[in-house]
């Protein structure tokens, strides 16, 4: 029996990931990111950031990283504060 070939294989990988990709794709949720800056313009590391669901309540936090940027993945699709 032959073994399939590397071509073969890497054919298959590569649809696999396009499927994959493609899943992702999909996903019903959204991402916020931005910069904290002080009155100079200089970034503020370490301020927190919220986003609070207005109709659950539900709240969502990061910090700010050295340059002050921050981003809050996975938001649900709502109206938030």
């Amino acid at each position: 029996m032959r073994k399939p070939s590397t071509n073969l294989k890497l054919a298959v990988i590569a649809t696999f990931a396009l499927y994959v990709a493609g899943a992702f794709a999909q996903m019903n949720v959204a991402e916020a990111g931005g910069v904290v800056v002080d009155p100079a313009g200089d970034g503020i590391v370490g301020a927190v950031i919220t986003a609070t669901n207005t109709a659950t309540g539900s709240k969502l936090s990061a910090s700010t990283g050295p340059a002050g940027k921050y981003l809050l993945s996975y938001l649900a699709p709502a109206s938030t504060t």
